[in-house]
């Protein structure tokens, strides 16, 4: 059986192509905004529906790489250009296949960068970490989900 068939590489279409693009593209221009800012002391990126991160181009049959996997190569470029400043990705999917695919894509953080791999359900997760987050780290940490910047594309 083909990783296609097995569910855990998906078919993306191009508009879908097109939204990994500007989620990249806005990404690279707000990390450096506010790892700019002397009052951000940490940045969070959230993703609650990450997939496996590899797709098959629907029309050409090329390997696409979805959001984290582009998401991972800023934030963590960035966080070794900003030592003092933490720098945490946090990548869930309700499939646990699918967690541990994109696992085999993404290396462990390292120093100031931070790397999470959850398999919960996102209503359950923005909630729980809603509390823990700001509970805990207040104004200092910037936190961005990836399902808040798809849907305003």
């Amino acid at each position: 059986m083909s990783r296609e068939t097995d569910g855990i590489i998906d078919e993306v279409s191009p508009h879908t192509v097109k939204k990994f693009e500007l989620v990249e593209g806005y990404v690279r221009d707000w990390k450096e905004i506010m790892l700019n800012n002397s009052s951000c002391g940490e940045l969070i990126f959230i993703d609650c529906m990450s997939n496996s991160g590899e797709y098959k181009h629907r029309e050409t049959g090329e390997t696409v790489y979805g959001t984290p996997v582009r998401i991972n190569r800023l934030l963590r470029e960035a966080a070794s250009r900003y030592p003092r400043k933490n720098v945490s990705v946090i990548f869930n999917d309700k499939s646990a296949w699918k967690i541990a695919h994109l696992k085999a894509l993404i290396p462990e953080g390292s120093g100031n960068y931070h790397v999470s791999f959850l398999n919960e359900d996102c209503n359950v997760l923005l909630r729980r970490l809603s509390h823990e987050v700001c509970g805990v780290r207040g104004k200092h940490s910037t936190i961005l989900t990836r399902q808040l910047l798809t849907g305003m594309l």
